[in-house]
């Protein structure tokens, strides 16, 4: 999804205000504009998810007719398209210059006020700045402000299984992330006893959750009630071991004992300084296209987290230049807010020219991302292990893992408690992940011919693939569908205007034919003669 490089908003069109936090809304000032048709409604939640940013005309299809599209898709989304923008002129004039045609889909273009799921991740950042400050009280009020922008169940009227399955589940993990924050902070400020009802509550609607199991053991044991603690305790191991055959995780079993023993469980007492939150992601890939069936089950994951007996682990294998890379980094940025404890990312190089990265290496890689200094860093393999594992434990983390060789280069650097969640990506398979650490396995393919065809009209733009279809065509099957091949051809394309799209195509194919080549013979080896040295 592209960004816009300049943005086109009125001042009329400010006074129109989004809601996907809840039902969908739309406002005039205070007054609420019903949007009445299902598939405007899905039309305007699939542009306001991703507000700011391209949403591909395919997508947009998929969104309003599923698997039932109509005979011309494109230009029935035309026409809904169209009738949006005049709702949206009709409430406030100008507005409809809100929604802008790209290249292969459409963006809406509304400042962050505008909307509230950018009020609510721009009040979450600000909560960052007044932590990295000290300032406890300002805080809670700031998250407290965040959670204030949520109505209710997001997308509650909107029709659309496709944006419900790829949305629900990270808009709710924000959501229920930025309230477990905001509780934590509540008890570091001593306010235990308003924080227990809400617990209580919030325990029996989400049962396995542990971290707000134990966020309410230290409420009630800060507030003398250590039975209470205790019982709610063993209500909570009752239903792990019953539904899910675990334990409770490391940090609650700790807690369970320093609450037995009368040690210390308030946060209250928690040091001020916070410890390093590493946001190593890769810049987004240009011209990304299609993947949306990946990406559904990727965003699956997220529900998972805290249910899983180990970190959650997921191994995106296809062939070189598929896009492996490509899919993890796109999709780890959609869901970096998902992960308040830090993205790492870290290239093995398993498939490099040169050595791939060794344990060691990536082990004191990770620790330092984790605020251990040089100085500091065990030189002792199984001490680097426990070490990581240890500052990984009750954090939540997002960890890309890219081009892996094998298990054996990714198994160590695994952390050992729930709640983190590890992408992988290789060449192979790594079945070894899979038999014994209970990885997914996403295997992934070339793009779709129309998928490729989209990747090359973002890059290169409609008018000029529109007026060489057959080398277009060509150009697609040269390469297979592989999106890294696509990128360099139509880099190539886009710095020289010349040659032709039907020049590249010829050019490709032969040198396709050069490739399929067999070798030439080698040449005989000179002869020495007997007891002669070297020449």
């Amino acid at each position: 999804m592209v960004q816009t490089s300049r943005r086109r908003r009125t001042a009329t069109a400010a006074t129109l205000w989004f809601g996907l936090l809840g039902p969908l809304e739309v406002r005039v000032g205070e007054k609420v504009a019903p949007i009445r048709s299902p598939k405007h409604r899905i039309l305007l939640a699939a542009l306001l998810l991703d507000a700011g940013r391209q949403v591909r005309t395919g997508r947009l299809v998929e969104a309003v007719w599923g698997s039932g599209p109509p005979d011309h898709p494109h230009k029935a989304l035309q026409i809904h398209i169209t009738r949006l923008r005049s709702i949206l002129d009709t409430l406030s004039p100008g507005s409809a210059a809100a929604i802008v045609t790209c290249s292969d889909g459409y963006l809406i273009d509304v400042a962050a006020g505008q909307l509230d799921l950018l009020r609510f991740r721009r009040r979450l950042r600000e909560a960052d700045r007044a932590a990295q400050a000290g300032d406890a009280v300002r805080e809670a009020t700031t998250l407290a402000g965040a959670l204030a922008e949520w109505r209710g169940d997001p997308l509650a009227d909107v029709p659309s299984e496709l944006l419900r399955g790829a949305a629900l589940p990270w808009l709710e993990e924000q959501r229920l992330r930025a309230l477990e924050r905001r509780l934590d902070v509540d008890l570091r400020l001593g306010r235990h006893a308003a924080a227990v009802s809400e617990l209580v509550a919030l325990t029996g609607a989400y049962p396995l959750r542990e971290r707000l199991w134990e966020l309410l053991l230290t409420a009630l044991a800060a507030d003398d009630r250590r039975s209470d603690a205790l019982t709610a305790y063993e209500e909570l191991r009752r239903r792990l071991i019953h539904e899910l055959g675990i334990e409770p995780n490391d940090e609650l079993q700790r807690l369970h004992v320093n609450i037995l023993t009368g040690g210390r469980t308030s946060t209250a007492d928690t040091p001020a300084g916070r410890t390093p939150v590493p946001r190593q992601l890769p810049p987004d890939v240009r011209g990304f296209t299609g993947r949306h069936a990946q990406m559904t089950r990727l965003n699956g994951l997220i529900a998972r987290l805290d249910h899983a007996g180990g970190p959650t682990l997921i191994v995106i294998a296809g062939t070189a230049g598929v896009g492996k890379t490509a899919l993890a980094v796109r999709w780890a940025r959609r869901v970096a807010d998902t992960f308040p404890d830090g993205q790492v990312y870290l290239n093995l190089r398993g498939y490099h020219p040169g050595q791939p990265v060794t344990t060691a290496q990536a082990l004191n890689r990770m620790l330092r991302a984790l605020g251990v200094p040089d100085a500091e860093l065990p030189s002792d393999r199984d001490e680097q292990i426990s070490t990581y594992r240890s500052l990984m434990d009750g954090r939540r983390m997002l960890l890309v893992l890219d081009n892996a060789r094998s298990s054996h280069q990714v198994r160590a650097l695994l952390p050992g408690a729930p709640g983190s969640l590890v992408v992988v990506t290789s060449r192979d398979q790594l079945i070894g992940l899979v038999a014994a650490e209970g990885a997914e396995l996403l295997t992934l393919e070339a793009l779709s011919t129309v998928e490729a065809h989209a990747m090359l009209a973002e890059r290169l733009g409609t008018t000029r693939l529109a007026a060489a279809p057959d080398a277009t065509a060509d150009i697609i099957a040269g390469c297979a569908r592989l999106p890294l091949a696509l990128a360099l051809i139509a880099a190539s394309a886009a710095t020289r205007p010349e040659p032709s799209l039907d020049t590249l195509a010829r050019e490709l194919h032969r040198a396709r034919r050069a490739c399929a080549r067999p070798p030439c013979p080698p040449r005989p080896a000179p002869r020495v003669r007997e007891g002669a040295g070297p020449a």
